[in-house]
């Protein structure tokens, strides 16, 4: 009853959304060993196929994980779900001394770098750092699971030009994004209320299945827990990874046997194909699309046919908020990216 989530095809899967098959190269998160990167181009290429092979496999196991309350636990573990990610610098700019030492730091910090002889640590200073701290200032950057991911790909003393080349896909897929249906990093939040009414096969027992008074009681909770939550989140007084685990241990935000699959997110949901899913990654596509700004949103509603077999007719079965760190659509957040990277050019120099 878990249709596939249309999130980056890198980071775990949930039964909110549907995943349709995407070319997004940027991401290099996993949770495997990789070769260090070689020194030539065509070893350089070696690498990246390699990789890009890895994290499928990693990617389909962490799928098959996050569809049981105890794979959602191991993912959370492994911190690819989202829980440790802080938030986002895009807004702030490297003109301001104290953002431009926290982003200069990252790079410092970032997995290769430190074992780097001088010579190279300064031909990677020279190809790549000013793109580095303009990318972490505007969301262009590497996360935080990107940065995971590099522990593995990379490996313990990866060449400059493999550190180089992981950067700069990471900030090229989310310009091409950007320019297409747009780069998001955020969380989604559910809040189900549609237990009652799902689809089941004949024999499965589900208590007060069709019982109209049961569905407005969940309906009027679900709504409740959404309004709380957004003022929380709107005044401060929770985090999102604080919110995304009250909200899987609260057994009544589930849609019959599935987790509650509120999750952090990177990358674009949206897809030029139609969607093929039973109406929930529609739903949340639809109102994702006119975001335009990272911050809370208001309440989404989840019209869709979730169970088996399918009626073929859609219902309300949820509500959900989308908090989002990032957001990047349209040349104006390039150019933003650009003007970053000659301000770290200029104080680098």
């Amino acid at each position: 009853m878990n249709p596939k989530p249309n999130v980056d095809k890198h980071l775990a899967s949930h039964p909110g959304l549907k995943h349709p098959p995407q070319a997004q190269p940027h991401s290099h998160q996993a949770s495997s060993g990789a070769p260090a990167g070689g020194s030539s181009p065509k070893k350089g290429l070696k690498l990246a196929a390699i990789a890009a092979l890895i994290v499928g496999l990693v990617v389909l196991s962490l799928f098959l994980l996050s569809k049981t309350n105890f794979g959602n636990d191991i993912i959370s573990k492994l911190g690819l779900g989202g829980k440790q990610q802080e938030p986002s610098q895009q807004n702030k700019s490297l003109d301001d001394k104290q953002t431009f030492d926290k982003a200069l730091s990252s790079f410092n910090n970032f997995p290769g770098v430190s074992s780097l002889s001088v010579e190279e640590k300064n031909k990677l200073v020279q190809s790549t750092q000013a793109e580095y701290l303009a990318g972490y200032v505007t969301g262009f950057g590497p996360n935080n699971n990107d940065i995971e991911g590099a522990k593995f790909l990379l490996g313990q003393t990866p060449a400059q030009n493999s550190i180089a080349s992981y950067i700069s896909s990471i900030i090229d897929s989310k310009k091409k994004l950007a320019l297409g249906s747009g780069y998001y990093e955020g969380y989604i939040f559910y809040f189900w209320f549609g237990n009652t009414i799902v689809n089941k096969v004949d024999g499965e027992t589900i208590p007060n299945y069709g019982d109209p008074k049961t569905l407005e009681e969940d309906r009027n909770y679900a709504k409740q827990r959404a309004e709380e939550a957004i003022g929380q989140l709107k005044n401060g007084t929770i985090t999102p990874q604080k919110l995304q685990e009250n909200l899987k241990n609260d057994l009544r935000l589930t849609l019959n046997d599935e987790a509650n699959g509120s999750i952090f997110f990177s990358s674009n949901y949206l897809s030029n194909e139609p969607t093929k899913d039973d109406g929930r990654a529609e739903s949340v596509n639809s109102f994702l699309k006119n975001l335009t700004s990272p911050g809370i949103s208001g309440i989404g509603v989840i019209n869709a046919d979730p169970g088996i077999p399918k009626s073929g007719k859609k219902r309300e079965v949820g509500y959900f908020a989308i908090y989002l760190d990032v957001v990047l659509k349209g040349t104006e957040s390039i150019d933003e990216f650009n003007r970053q990277v000659v301000i770290a050019r200029g104080k680098t120099r």
